[in-house]
């Protein structure tokens, strides 16, 4: 996840399109599913974006 750019987050067009958003967006929905089968989130976790 510490792999994605400012651009895509922007492209990727959720909530006021601002890399801090998209980060913070992500980072609680993985740390919810992550916790629901006993993993925990890290932000070298591998995440594949598409555009």
């Amino acid at each position: 996840m510490n792999e994605v750019t400012e651009s895509f987050a922007f492209a990727e067009g959720e909530g006021d399109r601002s890399y801090q958003y998209w980060w913070e967006a992500h980072e609680k929905f993985f740390k919810n599913e992550l916790n629901e089968i006993g993993r925990e989130f890290s932000e070298i976790n591998r995440t594949f974006a598409k555009r």
